[in-house]
């Protein structure tokens, strides 16, 4: 079996997939915390909602190149 290949953009699309994910997971931790408190400012909800939104979808897309990477080196199965 020939070894696993793998390059630096691994690495580096790994840390950016992680750093997004951390950066998505202190949104969310600040919603729960307003949860928490029984914070019940709308404006600043919908304003958070958007926030919310945003930080998933970046984490998402990064999580995904990722992903696509590894897939290319044949690493991991594309999904069905």
């Amino acid at each position: 079996m020939p070894p696993v290949r793998i390059c630096a953009h691994c690495e580096t699309l790994l840390t950016e997939a992680s750093q997004e994910i951390r950066r998505h997971a202190g949104v969310m931790h600040t919603a729960l915390d307003w949860v928490r408190r029984g914070d019940t400012d709308k404006g600043r909800h919908e304003e958070f909602v958007a926030m919310l939104l945003e930080s998933f979808n970046q984490s998402q897309s990064a999580w995904d190149a990722y992903r696509e990477h590894l897939i290319q080196h044949g690493l991991i199965l594309p999904s069905k």
